[in-house]
């Protein structure tokens, strides 16, 4: 049993409300929770429902989608963490700053660990910040090999790395839209982001599963689990 859910989101008025719901008897039926928070019914929901049911039934149970559930930052970024440490020691070597922290945690909720292990905010790229691309194109593939570096090869957490790092454009992007904004948009234009930013791009294939930049390719952020 995974639950119950305490989720706290936007609104879409400008301000917050909770969501509670579960316990829940499987990831799928989690997920379409947040689903069901905002159908009406029509088509475009039903499509949707049917995508992700087909995909989770090809995950066959992996364990990047499968409980235990994890708690989740949703602002893993820079400015939320806390490090003591580093300089010059008496010896004259240099030492790192170590995390001693994490503040922000006030949209944390619980989840499958595929979002978990997500690129932090800090190495996506964003399109009003360009410059920081090349930089980031070296950091990602960084972050993944100190990840694999923790887990050893065979544990539990190598095995559930490896899935979730990769690109899932169908499961990032229901995140995305139907998750994160499960309490945003009025339902017209949440219908339109339904059809346009979800339905069609799986069914023609046309986008890469990342959480920055509409043009962003995956080619290399994840190296092989060999290099």
């Amino acid at each position: 049993m995974i639950g119950p859910l305490v989720y706290r989101m936007g609104d879409g008025q400008g301000g917050e409300r909770t969501c509670t719901g579960g316990p829940f008897k499987s990831t799928l039926e989690y997920l379409r929770y947040f689903l069901n928070l905002r159908t009406d019914g029509t088509k475009v929901f039903d499509e949707v429902q049917l995508i992700l049911e087909s995909h989770l039934a090809k995950l066959d149970n992996s364990p990047n989608v499968c409980p235990p559930f994890r708690l989740i930052h949703t602002d893993f970024d820079g400015q939320n963490l806390l490090f003591t440490g580093g300089g010059s020691t008496a010896d004259g070597h240099e030492s790192p700053p170590r995390l001693s922290g994490v503040i922000d945690w006030e949209f944390a909720y619980t989840g499958p660990v595929h979002f978990l292990y997500k690129f932090p905010i800090f190495i996506q790229d964003r399109t009003f910040n360009k410059a920081a691309y090349s930089d980031n194109a070296i950091l990602r593939p960084h972050f993944v090999r100190a990840l694999r570096e923790f887990f050893p090869k065979g544990s539990s957490g190598r095995i559930e790395l490896n899935p979730s790092i990769k690109v899932d454009y169908i499961l990032n992007q229901y995140h995305i839209l139907f998750v994160v904004l499960a309490g945003g948009p009025e339902l017209e234009m949440f219908k339109k982001y339904a059809l346009e930013l979800y339905v069609s791009n799986v069914h023609e294939g046309t986008k890469d599963g990342y959480y920055g930049r509409d043009d962003y390719s995956s080619d290399g952020d994840v190296p092989s689990d060999s290099d």
